[in-house]
C-alpha cells in the first residue's frame, strides 16, 4: 500500500509540471515521464503484460474513450485514482503522446 501510495504521489507531482509547463519540450518531457508510470503496470512501451492490457493495441479514439470511461467511473479502480489528477485536455495530450509518436516513427 505504501509503494502504491508513492507511485500516486509522485505521479501527482510529475503530472503538475505538465500544467506549468510554458515550454512545448518541457510538455513533451513530462508526459514522457508520465507515459513510464503507465509502463509500470501496463509493460515497456506499454505493449501490455500478464493481465493488464496494451494501450498500443488500442486506436487513438478507443484509448481516449476507455480513459475518459475510467476518469468518470465510480468504482474506486487503481485508474481511476490516477486520472481524477486529469483533465480532458490531459487525456487527450497522452493520447498524443502515445499515438501521433508513432505516426512519426
Amino acid at each position: 500500500m505504501i509503494k502504491f501510495f508513492y507511485f500516486i504521489s509522485f505521479f501527482v507531482v510529475v503530472f503538475s509540471s505538465v500544467h506549468s509547463s510554458e515550454n512545448k519540450k518541457d510538455e513533451e518531457i513530462s508526459m514522457n515521464l508520465i507515459a513510464k508510470n503507465c509502463n509500470g503496470c501496463h509493460g515497456w512501451d506499454a505493449k501490455g503484460v500478464e493481465n493488464l492490457y496494451s494501450i498500443t493495441k488500442l486506436s487513438y479514439d478507443h484509448f481516449i474513450e476507455r480513459m475518459m470511461y475510467f476518469k468518470k467511473d465510480k468504482n474506486n479502480s487503481v485508474m481511476k485514482r490516477i486520472l481524477d489528477v486529469f483533465s480532458e485536455n490531459d487525456i487527450i495530450n497522452l493520447a498524443d503522446f502515445y499515438y501521433k509518436k508513432e505516426i512519426s516513427e
